[in-house]
């Protein structure tokens, strides 16, 4: 049995019957000879800012949040769309959000269209985890895991993210998440009517404030 970040429980979901081969041949977009850098990834995505805490502890007081993307697998994850959260990050910044396979890649969405060779730049991130197994809260239950790689890969197959389609104001990194979330249907979300306000408020936002800890005192 797993259960969502909400609450909910639910048994492992059927597979549908796929190729043996999905899971063996990469989505990769990077051009060859691309002289892409991090700084290049600086895209604006619109929607999400962080609050400051109210009563912000010590940092010594509270563990860092941030993850190196790469060992958050299956899950949200979220920076600033420019630089870092301790160096650059202001709350009336926007923020750039992506999703993790199980072996901890980045898909993210942007200018460029959607790629996954960039996951070295994410090394101050906050994962959100959006299935958890109650009984191994550590690691993902592994049909739930293996259903994870699958809708992620069967999105990036979609011609609709493509740096042609990108808009910054409406087509953006949320809208590739947004749409990864309604083909995963994960348990006790209803992601039927999820916008990009409510995956902020319901998902996104609760994750803040033990990251801006670390953000709010000087």
């Amino acid at each position: 049995m797993v259960t969502s970040v909400l609450g909910w429980r639910k048994s492992s979901p059927e597979l549908p019957d796929y190729p043996s081969s999905s899971f063996s041949r990469p989505f990769h977009t990077a051009r060859a000879g691309s002289s892409a850098s991090p700084s290049r990834l600086a895209v604006l995505c619109a929607g999400l800012t962080l609050p400051r805490s109210p009563s912000p502890r010590r940092p010594s007081e509270s563990p860092i949040p941030f993850v190196r993307a790469s060992q958050a697998p299956c899950c949200l994850v979220i920076k600033p769309t420019r630089g870092d959260f301790l160096h650059d990050y202001r709350s009336s910044q926007d923020l750039h959000i992506g999703v993790t396979d199980s072996e901890g890649q980045v898909y993210e969405y942007d200018c460029e269209g959607l790629h996954n060779d960039y996951t070295a730049s994410w090394t101050q991130a906050l994962a959100v985890p959006i299935i958890r197994d109650p009984t191994a809260p550590d690691r993902l239950d592994a049909v739930w895991k293996e259903y994870w790689n699958f809708s992620l890969h069967t999105l990036a197959e979609d011609s609709a993210w493509t740096s042609e389609r990108y808009s910054e104001d409406s087509h953006n990194c949320y809208s590739f998440v947004l749409a990864f979330l309604q083909a995963l249907a994960p348990p006790g979300l209803e992601v039927k009517g999820l916008t990009k306000t409510s995956l902020c408020a319901r998902l996104l936002l609760p994750h803040g404030p033990r990251g801006t800890v670390h953000l709010s005192v000087p």
